[in-house]
């Protein structure tokens, strides 16, 4: 997803006025980290 953020960005098809593409994959990837911090605390501590 960032390669194709970049790439959008190269190309001039990423306006700084509609930037609803780049907010959409930050909030992506928040929320894969989050996942992927919640897997790594339910597997650390799960007794």
């Amino acid at each position: 997803m960032l390669v194709v953020i970049w790439a959008r960005c190269m190309k001039g098809r990423l306006a700084a006025d509609s930037l609803f593409t780049f907010a959409a994959v930050a909030w992506y990837w928040h929320f894969v980290v989050l996942v992927w911090f919640g897997l790594f605390l339910v597997t650390s501590f799960d007794a």
